[in-house]
């Protein structure tokens, strides 16, 4: 198991990963249904990553790291007056990251749409670093 504390932690993996053919498996909270932290390979914990900007009320958006907890960053965006209406079960313990990574949905779908129609820009790490 590998445990970034930063974005270049999360580069370096990939940089080492990729020049040793090694598979990453990405873990955020755990919530996923689907079994998709397991497999062969190194499992990376993202958990650390967790970071959560300000709510900017104005522009109705809040930049937020893999690691977020939706809960948490609900809370957050409650408190502007504002929500971010994507609700899958996990919803209170699931991470941002797991949210994109498989386009996480819920109850409130048919008018809100999934996860990606909330999602503005990305900041990814790839096999480069």
């Amino acid at each position: 198991m590998a445990i970034p504390h930063d974005a270049d932690d999360l580069s370096a993996l990939a940089v080492w990963a990729n020049r040793t053919r090694t598979p990453l498996i990405p873990r955020g909270s755990g919530s996923g249904m689907a079994g998709g932290a397991v497999g062969s390979g190194v499992i990376v914990d993202l958990s650390r990553l967790n970071e959560i900007g300000v709510v900017d009320k104005t522009a109705r958006r809040v930049l937020v790291a893999t690691g977020a907890i939706r809960g948490e960053i609900n809370k957050l965006a409650r408190e502007r007056g504002l929500r971010f209406p994507v609700d899958p079960s996990s919803g209170d313990f699931c991470t941002i990251g797991g949210m994109v990574a498989t386009n996480a949905a819920g109850a409130r779908t048919l008018r809100y749409g999934a996860t990606r129609r909330w999602v503005t820009a990305l900041d990814c790490v790839f096999a480069d670093g």
